[in-house]
């Protein structure tokens, strides 16, 4: 029985999350077998910001994730860079 748990920030919108559910469960049923859709579970599990963690790090907001996640994300890709000896690219702004 396949599951699909999509944790992700709480939605007040029902229609919404009715939607996530049947566009999901189509898309896994268009990945494997159309006689797998009876047996797909998708689950929203609604995580408040608080609750969220990345790279070690709680997630507090979403000005956090607009202007530190990035910082992250630069840190590690500096890390694997050094790591695997492959040259970073300049990025676009």
């Amino acid at each position: 029985m396949p599951k699909w748990a999509v944790p992700r920030r709480p939605i007040k919108d029902q229609e919404q999350k009715k939607q996530m559910i049947v566009k999901l469960t189509d898309a896994l049923v268009e990945c494997t077998m159309p006689g797998t859709r009876p047996y797909i579970n998708v689950m929203i599990e609604e995580v408040n910001s608080q609750q969220w963690g990345l790279g070690g790090k709680p997630i507090p907001d979403w000005e956090w994730m607009i202007n530190g996640y990035p910082e992250i994300l630069e840190d590690a890709t500096s890390e694997m860079s050094q790591q695997h000896g492959i040259a970073k690219r300049k990025r676009l702004t």
